[in-house]
This record gives structure tokens, sequence and C-alpha cells, in this order.
């Protein structure tokens, strides 16, 4: 009687490996561990502040911001600044759209793609977790955000009025707190960032 034995050469944990990148996925961008107060000295969020700019914003300003004189043209200061000359009335403020997480995805997009085919391959054979295999995608996405900032490639441009009123030319940093609130996090597990830091790859 001819008897058949079925042995497992691997491919059930590689079905449990496929099934685990299933229920993986990764967010970039400002979370809610990272949405505290921003810098601007108000109750405005980072994710607010960068909602506005990523995808433009119309605001009604309820004024009351002080203001001097300078050649002409408005500088705005400080509540107590004894330098004020008058307080802006109520009006709107239009901010152009000033995308940093979509144009980066759009610019790197066939590398993230790449990233993830070679890493999948690495996963299903055993040779690297899910959960790093993710970190080290989202650490390079959350780089490649940051090196915008950086390099000031965000646009379009901010005006001469703007830069004065910074004493910098970069778009977008003004006290650094929006770049700093960019991370991300690794969804479908308990786990998040940490896997990256834990390590774990297996050889």
């Amino acid at each position: 009687m001819l008897q058949i034995k079925d042995i497992d050469r691997g491919y059930a944990e590689m079905r449990k490996r496929v099934e685990d990148l299933k229920n993986r996925r990764i967010t970039v961008g400002i979370h809610a561990k990272d949405d505290g107060r921003s810098s601007a000295g108000d109750k405005t969020t980072n994710l607010q502040i960068g909602t506005a700019h990523e995808f433009g914003a119309v605001i009604q300003h309820p004024g009351g911001t002080p203001y001097m004189l300078v050649k002409g043209r408005a500088v705005f200061l400080k509540k107590g600044d004894a330098r004020a000359t008058g307080v802006t009335q109520p009006h709107t403020i239009v901010l152009a759209e000033r995308s940093f997480l979509r144009t980066t995805l759009d610019e790197n997009g066939p590398k993230y793609v790449a990233m993830c085919k070679q890493m999948s391959v690495q996963v299903l054979e055993g040779k690297l977790i899910v959960d790093r295999a993710l970190g080290l995608l989202g650490e390079a996405i959350k780089a490649d955000v940051v090196m915008r900032f950086n390099r000031n490639a965000i646009r379009p441009d901010i005006s001469e009025a703007t830069k004065q009123r910074k004493g910098s030319t970069t778009v977008l940093i003004d006290t650094a707190a929006l770049k700093q609130s960019i991370d991300y996090i690794v969804r479908g597990t308990a786990e998040s960032a940490s896997a990256l830091q834990a390590g774990a790859i297996n050889d």
C-alpha cells in the first residue's frame, strides 16, 4: 500500500509571515503622541499647523495682533511688545498649500516601492521580521520628510515680509517644532517605532 508523508519544509511558517505582512502597516506624519502644543505661544497644535500647511487653509483671524510699521510695512509683534503702534482688526488669512508629506512620497515613491519588494523577500525567507522591515521603511520616509525641511525644498516660497519677521528664508521652520513632530508608527502590533531599536534579525 502506498503511503504519502507530508513534510513541511517551511511552508506553514511562510504563510504565517504573509499573514503578518497583511496585518501590518505604517503611518508617517504627525501623530497623537506628538501632537503637543506647538511653540507658537498659543493653543495651536503641531497637527493643526501641519494640516493647514500641507493642504492650505483659509483662517478667519479674530484680530488683536500687535504690529509696528517699518518702511511702510507692518511687522507683527508678540503681545505686550512696547514697540507696537497698533493691533490688527478681524481679517481673513489665506495659507498657501505647502506640502511636505505628499510631495515627499511623490518624489521618492519608486525608492519606497523598491524597498518594500526587497524587504518582503527577506521577510518571506525568514531573514527579517515584519516589524523591523516596516521600521526601516518608516525611518527612510521620515528622514526624507525631515530632509525636505532641511533642504528648504518646500514650496511655494514665503514672502519677503515673513522672511524679515523670522530673520530666516527657510520655509515652515521657525522654532522647528513642526519638523521635530514628524514620526512614524508601525500599526497592527503592540510595538511601534521602538521595534527598529530593538533589532531582531533572524540570521
